[in-house]
């Protein structure tokens, strides 16, 4: 008989003890929070292409700012000065004038952000040059040429580079050719391509006297190469 209340004694020591410390069922709530996001419009200032963490100060004339506004810009394109140079029999390349350019390049900004599957979408700058003319006088066979390039950014942006391209026998009679691309995934932020100048040449078969002008014409597409 004792020890069975001694049994009923603890069961109800425990019971008791339970209720001293009752769980409550939780209430449920929900908030929200938001964030917007809007597509830029003003324009994005050269960088330095030795030191793109840097703005290029003062403005450079033989790489000229576009002033070009929107999410996605060519900010910068580059003035190709051949130098002075007598004439010689054959044909001659001649290099950038380092003296003059000693750093062309093409700035790009893509500020669209990325697309509903989450990816970069791309764009690409093509290059068309026309006939170098003094006054009515063509340069007979003068070609561009456009060696490798150095893809830059600034240390924050870890997208992955656009690629610059090797372009060959540019001429008037070339159709508009993709000199910078960045494919799906690619080139978001604000991407410089910069040259040697010894890796931009013209090729020229017939010299003449007297200054020949070639105007070159730079078109930023969005999206990839097709």
């Amino acid at each position: 008989m004792r020890k069975n209340m001694i049994g009923t004694l603890l069961v109800s020591t425990i019971l008791l003890g339970g209720l001293a410390t009752p769980v409550f069922a939780e209430g449920e709530a929900k908030s929200t929070g938001d964030i917007t996001f809007t597509e830029p419009t003003d324009t994005v200032e050269p960088l330095d292409p030795t030191d793109p963490t840097q703005p290029v100060e003062p403005e450079d004339p033989e790489n000229p700012a576009t002033g070009q506004t929107g999410p996605l810009t060519l900010d910068v394109v580059p003035n190709l000065p051949f130098g002075t140079h007598e004439i010689e029999s054959g044909t001659k390349t001649y290099p950038v004038d380092a003296a003059k350019n000693d750093s062309p390049y093409l700035q790009v900004s893509d500020r669209r952000g990325v697309g509903a599957d989450g990816q970069a979408q791309g764009w690409n700058v093509t290059v068309s040059v026309s006939d170098f003319l003094n006054g009515t006088q063509k340069l007979e066979g003068a070609e561009l040429n456009f060696g490798t390039a150095t893809s830059k950014s600034t240390p924050d942006n870890d997208s992955t580079a656009p690629q610059s391209q090797t372009i060959t026998g540019l001429s008037s009679a070339s159709a508009a050719t993709p000199i910078f691309v960045a494919d799906k995934d690619q080139g978001l932020g604000t991407w410089l391509s910069v040259y040697d100048p010894a890796n931009i040449t013209l090729k020229v078969p017939k010299a003449a006297a007297g200054t020949f002008t070639a105007d070159l014409t730079w078109n930023l597409v969005a999206g990839p190469v097709a």
